[in-house]
């Protein structure tokens, strides 16, 4: 098992940056185009949560927060706003999800109780990266 500062660091760090993924999100939703530099911004602080994550051992959120991380990225490469628009989405529920996920981090029997969250939204990123971002051949903004 993990050492308990080390989880409390990675919690303290999720909570944190989930008051930056909202404000990108209220930032984005305020804007009358979407503004594809809130997407690289969000898609590089979900990649902070998910290294920490996997290094950890956390795979099943790690796994979530790749598929989330990956689709926010796509969404630089794209002027399609109906599809960012789809995104946007994910990039809410996400943010509304890190409460329950760090809930998981000192309680693994409560990752089970929503891993079916994490299934449903790497379906719904697999499904827009073959359709509405099939033509998106990079997956970072670097």
């Amino acid at each position: 098992m993990q050492s308990d500062q080390f989880l409390h660091d990675f919690v303290e760090e999720m909570r944190s940056i989930r008051q930056v993924l909202h404000a990108i999100i209220d930032t984005q939703l305020k804007s009358p185009l979407m503004d594809k530099s809130l997407f690289e911004k969000f898609g590089q602080l979900i990649s902070r949560i998910y290294g920490t994550a996997t290094t950890l051992g956390f795979h099943e959120i790690g796994k979530y927060f790749f598929a989330i991380k990956e689709i926010s990225y796509m969404c630089v490469h794209t002027e399609c706003e109906l599809s960012q628009m789809k995104v946007l989405q994910l990039m809410i529920e996400c943010a509304e999800n890190l409460e329950n996920i760090c809930k998981c981090i000192f309680d693994m029997t409560h990752l089970e109780n929503i891993k079916h969250i994490f299934d449903s939204a790497i379906k719904k990123v697999d499904y827009l990266a073959q359709t509405d971002f099939h033509h998106v051949n990079r997956k970072s903004v670097a």
